[in-house]
């Protein structure tokens, strides 16, 4: 780890049983900072909570429902504008509202993807075009993902996906998303580094059964970069290793595989 004044991380604060985001955390700090809680600073840190797939228990799920209150409440344009919907719910923020937010920073690169850091403030000038570009964005990302989703066959006997896709590294967390909630498996999806191309850089999406920073931790010197969660993770390796990554992987899937799970809705008092 490089030098650093602080660190502000959930793990070294021993806040609790799940793990939270990095919007979670600011939110908090927030709090420190303006000696009060501020309800759009606090809707902020649950579409982080949502965005990264933090386990939607405690107050996790907490921080989601009453940032739901507050949004169906104050009716913020930045989430509205962002949807056809007039009710949101974590259902419409996950599948509508955040795939939007993160459609320009997956599809641009470098500078190009900080296109949309001021779409938050609540007194920007350019909302109305900014929200054009994220919406536009977004389906040309949702085009992209669909085409080399339905381009990809899957051996019904497998217990899990690995596989290297052409699109951008910014678009992989996405296939990754996409596939483990059709096929509920353990799921990697690499693509060539934009900076370096013989790096592979991939994200790995699971479920309860497949801890992904166990898996990490098993890989020994493998990875370059890795970092994450239990269910969602991003790792960096050497082109030349990905075939030991896909074995490796696959191992790790068949004496770990996925447990089933109960849906659940969040209730929302307005």
């Amino acid at each position: 780890m490089p030098p650093f004044y602080a660190l502000i991380h959930d793990k070294a604060l021993n806040y609790g049983p799940y793990g939270v985001s990095a919007g979670y955390l600011s939110f908090l700090f927030s709090i420190c900072l303006l000696n009060k809680i501020d309800p759009y600073l606090l809707v902020l840190g649950a579409i982080s909570t949502i965005s990264d797939t933090m386990d939607l228990k405690g107050y996790n799920k907490e921080i989601v429902r009453l940032a739901l209150s507050l949004i169906n409440k104050n009716k913020y344009p930045q989430i509205f504008k962002l949807t056809q919907k007039t009710y949101i719910d974590e259902k419409v923020l996950g599948m509508e509202v955040i795939p939007c937010i993160n459609a320009v920073g997956r599809m641009d690169e470098g500078y190009e993807s900080f296109k949309l850091v001021h779409y938050f403030a609540l007194d920007n000038p350019a909302l109305e075009n900014a929200a054009k570009l994220a919406l536009s964005t977004n389906l040309n990302r949702k085009n992209l993902t669909k085409t080399a989703a339905n381009n990809f066959s899957i051996d019904p006997n497998s217990k899990c996906i690995c596989f290297l896709s052409p699109l951008k590294e910014g678009l992989s967390g996405l296939l990754a998303s996409r596939f483990i909630s059709t096929y509920s498996l353990p799921t990697a999806v690499f693509a060539s580094s934009y900076l370096n191309k013989n790096i592979y850089v991939g994200s790995l999406r699971s479920k309860d059964g497949f801890d992904i920073i166990s898996f990490f931790n098993s890989l020994g010197d493998l990875p370059i970069k890795k970092g994450g969660h239990a269910h969602a993770g991003g790792i960096s390796i050497k082109k030349e290793d990905y075939e030991t990554f896909k074995l490796k992987f696959e191992e790790y899937s068949l004496s770990h595989p996925l447990k089933e799970e109960r849906e659940e809705e969040i209730e929302i008092s307005l």
